[in-house]
């Protein structure tokens, strides 16, 4: 295994994705405060702080982002003070993931050009901290010396129909696996297959990579988001975001390059979806919600 350095340390950069809009938690969860500003799987931190909480094992405060609807950044600086006020990105427009995380990149890459960038969605749930942690820093010792994408894949405890999924190769480094494809959400049959198969993983939506390989892959695969990231110092962010594309990252990027690789990781992982998981999740012991969130599900039946 790679192992992780002290100036790497220095060289890692987190950015936390939080622009979704939470429609599946409504009425819990309104476009003025979304699903990832609101408390659910931890009686007193919202699901972003709880992101940002993890993200310090990995990186100080003042090396993570995070990217939100410009409507919703004061109410992410004001969850997150820690955070430097200008590591809080307004999005001008919603075009999913792909312009959020490329135009962070490039903000990350003006700090550093050789820094490892770690891209995470602020409404996960991870029971163990810890060994999320030691994993993540495998993943950034391997995006830096590997120069590939890194994504992390959710070992499946399930043959859920819930999740996309990534089909490992049998080619190895480290303790990673070259990426054979990606595979939508599939039936329930279907999932059984993949999981009596093997070598399949849930997508977790976490990546990894050098951003000078990110932007280098990106000029290939979808140079439509890497030129108008150029020079980001003479653009506004409505610029960028009025000639990006409205794309995921899924699938302008991850889905287009072979230079990717699939870490598995097992630390009690979940999306926290919808309302029927966080049952779930609650009649498994795995989380403490909130008065509130209790209240709900009880009316839920």
């Amino acid at each position: 295994m790679i192992a992780m350095t002290a100036s790497l340390k220095e060289r890692t950069f987190v950015v936390i994705l939080a622009g979704g809009i939470g429609k599946r938690f409504f009425p819990y969860s309104t476009p003025e405060r979304p699903k990832q500003f609101l408390p659910v799987t931890h009686p007193e931190r919202t699901m972003i702080q709880e992101t940002f909480f993890r993200s310090r094992l990995i990186a100080p405060p003042k090396r993570c982002f995070v990217s939100t609807n410009e409507d919703l950044v004061a109410l992410a600086k004001g969850q997150l003070p820690e955070i430097p006020d200008k590591n809080v990105v307004g999005e001008p427009l919603m075009k999913n993931t792909a312009p959020a995380v490329t135009y962070l990149a490039a903000i990350v890459k003006n700090r550093d050009p050789k820094a490892v960038m770690v891209v995470l969605p602020s409404d996960h749930s991870i029971e163990e901290p810890d060994i999320w942690a030691e994993k993540m820093d495998e993943a950034i010792a391997l995006a830096d010396e590997e120069k590939m994408l890194i994504t992390l894949g959710i070992v499946p405890d399930s043959p859920s129909s819930q999740y996309g999924y990534i089909k490992a190769s049998k080619d190895s480094v480290g303790n990673a696996y070259i990426v054979e494809r990606f595979v939508e959400k599939p039936r329930t049959k279907t999932a059984q297959e993949y999981l009596k198969e093997g070598g399949y993983y849930w997508n977790s939506g976490m990546f990894v990579w050098r951003v000078d390989v990110f932007f280098d892959l990106l000029n290939l695969c979808a140079p439509e988001l890497a030129v108008p990231a150029r020079d980001l110092t003479a653009k506004s962010s409505r610029e960028f975001f009025e000639k990006a594309p409205s794309i995921s990252i899924d699938y302008a990027l991850m889905e287009r390059t072979n230079e990717i690789l699939v870490l598995p990781l097992k630390a009690g992982w979940s999306d926290v979806g919808g309302w029927d998981a966080v049952s779930k999740l609650l009649e498994e012991g795995r989380i403490e919600p909130p008065k509130e969130v209790l209240e709900i599900l009880k009316t839920r039946g």
